[in-house]
């Protein structure tokens, strides 16, 4: 199964999302009162990270496939060995793995939804 292509396109109306939120809120989704979190799946409806996001997107891109090997992971708390940030916080989102050799990765350290080993992140500085 091909996932990779619409993965991609949903991890860039994700980062979109995320930079309007931003500039409507003064901080990403997740990072807000209330609602700071290490990590988590964007399938779980129920996680504040995805009540946020859905104030600026109709519907939150969730992985197509819905395991534990493959999903959308998002990061608020997160380190990166790139220096990327020059030494703030990052954020990182991306998807675990992938149905093929996709391999588009920013350098990452320390995540909790093993982003630093997906087959496709970015960071997000904050």
């Amino acid at each position: 199964m091909l996932v990779t292509l619409d993965a991609v396109q949903d991890m860039d109306q994700l980062m979109t999302a995320i930079e309007l939120y931003r500039n409507q809120h003064g901080h990403i989704p997740g990072d807000g009162s209330g609602c700071n979190t290490d990590g988590g799946k964007l399938r779980d409806e129920s996680w504040c990270v995805v009540t946020e996001l859905q104030t600026v997107m109709t519907s939150i891109p969730i992985d197509p496939i819905s395991d534990d090997e493959f999903y959308y992971g998002y990061d608020v708390l997160h380190s990166n060995t790139s220096n990327k940030c020059n030494g703030e916080t990052s954020l990182a989102i991306g998807f675990n793995q992938s149905e093929t050799d996709i391999d588009d990765r920013d350098t990452t350290s320390g995540n909790d939804q093993n982003l630093d080993d997906a087959a496709y992140n970015r960071i997000i500085c904050h």
